[in-house]
């Protein structure tokens, strides 16, 4: 069985050109929902792709999804845009 791996690891200043977000910001809350999480942020720093003020994001559920978000936590965000708004996975 092969876990999840990331393939093209890249430094993060790289990595920001690659995504279509980056941001760092705070979990508002977290819904847990049949595909994954639906996590909101209210976005402190934004330095790539949204504004400040308040983004979902999708969580995937999967053996590549990122751990767990935590409300009341700030994380810096990279993301990708799918077909429902932005998403992240562990890599």
């Amino acid at each position: 069985v092969l876990a999840c791996t990331c393939r093209n690891q890249v430094p993060a200043c790289q990595e920001t050109w690659e995504v279509d977000a980056v941001f760092v910001g705070e979990v508002t809350a977290v819904r847990s929902t049949i595909d994954g999480d639906d996590v909101h942020f209210d976005v402190r720093e934004a330095f790539r792709g949204v504004q400040p003020g308040p983004v979902r994001m999708d969580r995937p559920m999967g053996s590549c999804s990122y751990g767990k978000f935590e409300r009341g936590r700030s994380y810096l965000v990279f993301a990708h845009r799918d077909g429902r708004g932005l998403a992240t996975t562990l890599c």
